[in-house]
């Protein structure tokens, strides 16, 4: 299978964009993620998907975070935390009863740990909601590679 173009096919599906948060060593940290949804409502749960190779996956092991969801003038954020400093990326750190979060995010859920899955390259983190907020305004969207839908995401010959 050509993982390439497999990568391709996924990247049809437009998602939200979120940084989840969390402490290590004492300081905040944060890593941009798209593979992120909700599970159960009874009891609250969500799950994010953490590449094997970040940083983050080793930190996150029986860590409280926060999914931080982004909206959509927020790119230079997602960059921020994506690996890619941006100079205009503009965010407060708030802390949260378990875990940092950003400020201003279109919503924000802060979990403590539930469950943690093997799933291939990555490993999934299933997290327990203890406290959420949410405000009116558009999302961030990230759809073949890209923020925002494009006009035309093109056909495969």
């Amino acid at each position: 299978m050509d993982t390439r173009e497999l990568r391709y096919c996924f990247g049809r599906f437009a998602t939200g964009v979120t940084v989840v948060t969390y402490e290590f060593g004492g300081e905040p940290h944060g890593i941009t993620v798209n593979s992120f949804t909700s599970v159960s409502l009874e009891p609250p749960l969500l799950l994010v998907s953490i590449a094997r190779q970040a940083k983050a996956c080793s930190r996150l092991d029986g860590a409280p975070f926060v999914v931080n969801v982004l909206a959509s003038h927020q790119r230079a954020v997602a960059m921020n935390f994506a690996g890619r400093p941006q100079q205009d990326a503009s965010f407060a750190w708030e802390r949260g009863e378990r875990a940092p979060r950003l400020s201003p995010v279109l919503a924000w859920m802060e979990c403590v740990p539930w469950r943690r899955y093997d799933g291939g390259d990555h490993v999934l983190y299933v997290g327990e909601i203890v406290g959420f907020d949410y405000c009116e305004d558009s999302p961030l969207i990230f759809f073949t590679g890209n923020f925002g839908i494009p006009a035309a995401a093109g056909k495969r010959g």
